[in-house]
């Protein structure tokens, strides 16, 4: 997750999540090292040409107080996320 307003790249399962069994944290480039950016997996899943249903429920997650503190700071430092597909 990045920030244009606070500049501090942070874990994506930082976050309350729904995470995978195993977080794998992998490093695209250089360019991404040296600006502190990691990708990981994730537990959702894609198919292409497939007839399936979106969205599908992949897990609970009961927030707590603290919890909803964590998402509202993020949200307020205006953090994003970015996706990238690959097979």
């Amino acid at each position: 997750m990045t920030s244009s307003k606070t500049q501090i790249p942070l874990d994506y399962y930082s976050l309350p999540v729904c995470k995978p069994e195993k977080i794998v944290q992998q490093t695209m480039n250089i360019g991404n090292a040296l600006s502190g950016e990691e990708y990981s997996n994730t537990p959702l899943s894609f198919k292409m040409l497939e007839n399936v249903l979106y969205p599908q429920k992949i897990c609970s997650v009961k927030l707590t107080e603290e919890d909803v503190k964590v998402l509202k700071a993020r949200i307020e430092e205006e953090y994003e996320v970015q996706w990238y597909v690959v097979e």
